[in-house]
């Protein structure tokens, strides 16, 4: 069995804060209309385990993730697709190619608010062959909208 409380520790010097102010960024703004077959929503995909929703996106488009605000934005608009709190879904970003490299988004929830929020690489990290494995098996987040 899994302890996904590992899942969540700090790989050593891998991990920077998200900017604190807004970056004037929305959801739409970033990944388009969902409705929309070419927006970037149909580039992520999602696995799911021990109850908690693993969400990959391409990294160019997390790199647009740079405020608590536009996170959870995100994360509220995944939940209506999903059907899981934003609370237990984790971001990752990927790097397309043979062997993606993956980064992981921390968020600190306080009620619907989030209050911390950082971004760490998982290179060499303990975690990286779990993630790895959870990509492999995963699948689009949206397969059409009709």
């Amino acid at each position: 069995m899994n302890n996904t409380n590992n899942l969540y520790a700090e790989p050593a010097n891998t991990s920077f804060n998200v900017q604190e102010v807004a970056s004037g960024i929305d959801t739409f703004d970033v990944f388009g209309d969902i409705s929309d077959p070419l927006s970037a929503w149909y580039d992520m995909r999602v696995a799911e385990m021990a109850g908690f929703d693993y969400l990959f996106v391409p990294e160019e488009l997390g790199d647009q993730l740079q405020s608590r605000e536009t996170v959870e934005d995100f994360l509220l608009q995944s939940q209506t697709l999903l059907g899981a709190e934003p609370e237990r879904t984790t971001i990752l970003t990927y790097t397309a190619g043979k062997k993606p490299s993956f980064k992981r988004y921390n968020a600190e929830w306080a009620g619907s608010y989030i209050v911390d929020l950082s971004v760490a690489s998982l290179e060499n990290s303990a975690q990286l062959e779990f993630i790895q494995m959870l990509f492999e098996h995963s699948e689009k987040l949206v397969l059409s909208i009709e």
